[in-house]
Protein backbone atom coordinates (compact mmCIF):
# COMPACT_ATOMS: atom_id res chain seq x y z
CA UNK A 1 0.00 0.00 0.00
CA UNK A 2 1.18 3.46 -0.87
CA UNK A 3 1.06 5.58 2.33
CA UNK A 4 2.54 9.07 2.21
CA UNK A 5 2.95 11.81 4.81
CA UNK A 6 2.34 15.31 3.38
CA UNK A 7 3.20 18.48 5.30
CA UNK A 8 0.31 20.86 5.95
CA UNK A 9 1.11 24.20 4.33
CA UNK A 10 -1.72 26.50 5.43
CA UNK A 11 -0.88 29.74 7.18
CA UNK A 12 -2.07 28.59 10.61
CA UNK A 13 -1.57 24.84 10.18
CA UNK A 14 1.00 22.55 11.72
CA UNK A 15 1.80 18.87 11.34
CA UNK A 16 1.23 16.48 8.46
CA UNK A 17 -1.52 14.45 6.81
CA UNK A 18 -1.32 10.74 5.96
CA UNK A 19 -2.64 9.72 2.56
CA UNK A 20 -3.31 6.33 1.00
CA UNK A 21 -2.79 7.18 -2.65
CA UNK A 22 -5.04 10.30 -2.85
CA UNK A 23 -7.31 9.51 0.11
CA UNK A 24 -6.73 11.36 3.38
CA UNK A 25 -6.89 8.80 6.21
CA UNK A 26 -5.08 10.42 9.14
CA UNK A 27 -3.00 13.33 10.32
CA UNK A 28 -1.69 15.27 13.29
CA UNK A 29 -1.30 18.84 14.48
CA UNK A 30 -0.12 20.88 17.45
CA UNK A 31 -2.57 20.45 20.32
CA UNK A 32 -3.57 24.00 21.17
CA UNK A 33 -6.62 22.97 23.17
CA UNK A 34 -4.93 22.47 26.53
CA UNK A 35 -6.52 24.73 29.13
CA UNK A 36 -4.26 27.54 30.30
CA UNK A 37 -5.52 27.16 33.86
CA UNK A 38 -4.25 23.58 34.03
CA UNK A 39 -0.58 22.63 34.26
CA UNK A 40 0.82 21.96 30.79
CA UNK A 41 1.04 18.24 29.93
CA UNK A 42 3.91 17.59 27.48
CA UNK A 43 2.63 14.08 26.74
CA UNK A 44 -0.24 15.54 24.71
CA UNK A 45 1.61 18.30 22.81
CA UNK A 46 0.67 16.73 19.47
CA UNK A 47 -2.81 15.43 18.62
CA UNK A 48 -3.32 12.84 15.90
CA UNK A 49 -6.58 11.84 14.25
CA UNK A 50 -7.49 8.77 12.23
CA UNK A 51 -10.46 8.74 9.87
CA UNK A 52 -11.16 5.11 9.02
CA UNK A 53 -14.55 3.33 9.12
CA UNK A 54 -15.75 1.32 12.15
CA UNK A 55 -13.51 3.02 14.68
CA UNK A 56 -14.62 3.96 18.16
CA UNK A 57 -14.31 7.62 19.14
CA UNK A 58 -11.48 6.68 21.51
CA UNK A 59 -9.42 5.01 18.78
CA UNK A 60 -9.81 7.97 16.38
CA UNK A 61 -7.57 10.25 18.46
CA UNK A 62 -3.98 9.67 19.63
CA UNK A 63 -1.55 11.95 21.47
CA UNK A 64 2.22 12.22 21.70
CA UNK A 65 4.91 14.43 23.16
CA UNK A 66 6.67 14.75 19.79
CA UNK A 67 5.83 14.59 16.10
CA UNK A 68 7.76 11.32 15.76
CA UNK A 69 5.81 9.73 18.62
CA UNK A 70 2.36 10.74 17.34
CA UNK A 71 3.21 9.65 13.77
CA UNK A 72 4.34 6.27 15.09
CA UNK A 73 1.09 5.84 17.03
CA UNK A 74 -1.00 6.80 13.99
CA UNK A 75 0.90 4.37 11.75
CA UNK A 76 0.40 1.58 14.31
CA UNK A 77 -3.39 2.14 14.41
CA UNK A 78 -3.64 2.39 10.60
CA UNK A 79 -1.56 -0.76 10.09
CA UNK A 80 -3.71 -2.69 12.60
CA UNK A 81 -6.92 -1.43 10.95
CA UNK A 82 -5.80 -2.52 7.48
CA UNK A 83 -4.62 -5.90 8.77
CA UNK A 84 -8.06 -6.47 10.31
CA UNK A 85 -10.02 -5.05 7.36
CA UNK A 86 -8.12 -7.00 4.73
CA UNK A 87 -7.47 -10.04 6.96
CA UNK A 88 -3.78 -9.97 6.08
CA UNK A 89 -2.93 -12.15 9.09
CA UNK A 90 -4.76 -15.15 7.60
CA UNK A 91 -7.15 -15.53 10.55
Amino acid sequence: MNFKWVEKKGQYQSGESLYLNRILIAGYHWNGSQAKSVEHDDSINWEGYIDLPSQTEKSKTVYGSSEVEVKSRIEKVVKFWFNEALDLTGG
